[in-house]
């Protein structure tokens, strides 16, 4: 949530509104975080339809930090040891980490 307010202030308190007015529209008096999955799924992709620029601003960060947060390096940062880890995402994705480079890239230069 840090980051997210860092990134837009007051977008936290936009998105929990937002999520929480399509929720109704999927399954009427039942907040947002109490849906199924598939619910969730549906608010995501009916406010993803929708026309409206800044709707289209709101979904896009969301994913952005959202996956962000997933796959990036944070995830694996202890701070009581100050220890940096790949990301337990990234093994099940197959994704070995940053390349120092290719050598083949670099043999005519």
């Amino acid at each position: 949530m840090r980051s997210l307010e860092l990134f837009v202030p007051g977008f936290a308190d936009l998105l929990a509104t937002l999520l929480e007015a399509y929720a109704a529209d999927v399954r009427s008096g039942v907040a947002f975080a109490h849906l199924s999955p598939d619910e969730r799924r549906q608010v995501l992709r009916t406010m993803a339809k929708e026309e409206s620029p800044d709707m289209r601003d709101v979904i896009d960060g969301l994913f952005v930090l959202t996956y962000g947060g997933m796959y990036s390096e944070w995830t694996g940062y202890d701070r009581a040891t100050g220890r940096l880890s790949p990301p337990r995402a990234w093994a099940r994705l197959g994704f070995g980490g940053p390349s120092e480079g290719h050598a083949g890239y670099r043999e005519g230069i």
